[in-house]
C-alpha cells in the first residue's frame, strides 16, 4: 500500500505547478482556468471540497470555486465530479483537483504572507546639529544656523544674546521656540522673545504665555497639557496631564499612558508623530489613525536622556552636554 501511495504522490508532483509569487486568489483564478479546459461548457458537475485538519483556507477555496463555476448540479450519472482535496504543512498548501477521470491538477501554494508591519519599514534617523554645556530648553534650525534657547539667553552659532528673566522659575524649566512669519518666538513662563537671525537680535517682554508660571506645563482653553503638535490643517494633538493623547477640537482620546513629549514629522508617504518621555532613553514613531495612535514596534535609542522634542528636533542630555539632534523619518509605507 505504501508503494502505491508513493507512486501516486510522485505522479501528482509530476503535474504540479507552483505560484510562489501569487496570492491565493490569483492562484485559484489560474486553477479555475485550467479546470475549465477539462470541463465542457454547459456540462453538469458536482463540487466536493475535502479538507485535511491543517487546511486553513478550505472555506475560502470552496467559496471561490463556487463563485467561479456557478451552482453545482445535483450529483448524478451525467454530472462531472470535481473533487478538490486540500492539505497543508507549515510552509504551504497543497490543492489536488480531479475533474472526472482526467489528469489531476495540483497546486502547491505558499501561505499568503501577512502585510509587513510598519515597524519593519519605518526608520528614525538622528543627526547631530549642535550642543551646549548649559541646559537647552528648546531649539530651532534656521537658515543661519541652529538657534538654542537657554534659561537666560539665545545662542545662534558662536553668538549669544542674553535677556533678564523676571518670572519665578520652576526646577523643571520649560521653554519653546515657534516659527512665525519672518521671525522666531521664544517662550518661557511669563516671558516672550522675538528672535531674528539676520541680523541676530532678541527682544523680550513679560507676557501671559501658555506656559504656566512656576509650573512645567501649558494651559490652553482645552486643558492643561505637556505638549502640543499641529496635525493637518485644523487639528491639534496634545498630551494631557492625565497621560492621554487627545485630538482637538473635540478632545477625542487617541491613547492612554502616552509619552508627554511629541513632535509631528513628515514621512515619505504620510505624517508621523514622534513621542518620548523626558528622561527616557528612546523615542518611537506613531501612526495617527481616525480613533487611535498606533505605535511602531521598534524604538530608536538616543544614547542619552530625552529633554524635549520640537520643530523636528530632539534635545538629548548625553555625556555631560545638551545635544540637539535632527529627527528624520524614512521608509514609511
Amino acid at each position: 500500500m505504501t508503494g502505491i501511495l508513493a507512486r501516486r504522490w510522485f505522479a501528482l508532483l509530476a503535474v504540479a505547478w507552483c505560484l510562489p509569487a501569487a496570492t491565493l486568489d490569483e492562484a485559484l483564478a489560474s486553477l479555475s482556468r485550467r479546470i475549465r479546459t477539462q470541463l465542457a461548457r454547459g456540462d453538469a458537475f458536482s463540487l466536493d471540497v475535502r479538507a485535511g485538519s491543517r487546511a486553513v483556507d478550505a472555506d475560502r477555496v470552496a467559496a471561490y470555486l463556487r463563485r467561479s463555476f456557478g451552482k453545482p448540479s445535483a450529483a448524478g450519472a451525467d454530472a462531472t465530479p470535481i473533487v478538490v482535496t486540500l492539505s497543508a504543512n507549515q510552509m504551504s498548501q497543497l490543492l489536488v483537483v480531479e475533474v472526472g477521470s482526467g489528469e489531476p491538477l495540483v497546486l502547491i501554494h505558499p501561505y499568503d504572507a501577512p502585510p509587513e508591519p510598519d515597524s519593519e519599514r519605518v526608520t528614525i534617523r538622528l543627526r547631530e546639529l549642535g550642543s551646549s554645556k548649559t541646559p537647552v530648553l528648546a531649539a530651532v534650525d534656521t537658515p543661519n544656523g541652529l538657534a538654542m534657547l537657554l534659561a537666560d539667553r539665545v545662542v545662534l552659532g558662536d553668538a549669544s544674546l542674553s535677556f533678564n528673566p523676571s518670572a519665578p522659575r520652576p526646577r523643571d524649566l520649560r521653554g519653546a521656540f515657534s516659527i512665525e512669519d519672518g521671525y522666531y518666538r521664544a517662550t518661557l513662563p511669563g516671558l516672550q522673545c522675538r528672535v531674528t537671525t539676520e541680523p541676530f537680535a532678541v527682544r523680550c517682554a513679560e507676557a501671559d504665555t501658555p506656559l504656566v508660571r512656576g509650573r512645567n506645563f501649558y494651559r490652553y482653553p482645552f486643558g492643561d497639557v505637556y505638549c502640543t503638535a499641529e496635525w493637518g490643517d485644523s487639528a491639534t494633538l496634545a498630551t494631557h496631564l492625565d497621560g492621554t493623547l487627545r485630538r482637538h477640537p473635540g478632545g477625542q482620546v487617541l491613547a492612554r499612558d502616552f509619552p508627554s513629549e511629541i513632535v509631528p514629522m513628515d514621512g515619505e508617504q504620510r505624517p508621523r508623530l514622534i513621542a518620548g518621555e523626558p528622561g527616557g532613553a528612546s523615542i518611537r514613531s506613531y501612526r495617527i489613525e481616525p480613533g487611535s495612535a498606533v505605535a511602531d514596534e521598534r524604538e530608536t535609542p538616543l544614547d542619552g536622556r530625552l529633554v524635549a522634542l520640537g520643530n523636528g528636533l530632539a534635545i538629548v542630555e548625553r555625556h555631560g552636554l545638551h545635544t540637539v539632534l535632527r529627527v528624520e523619518v524614512t521608509g514609511d509605507p
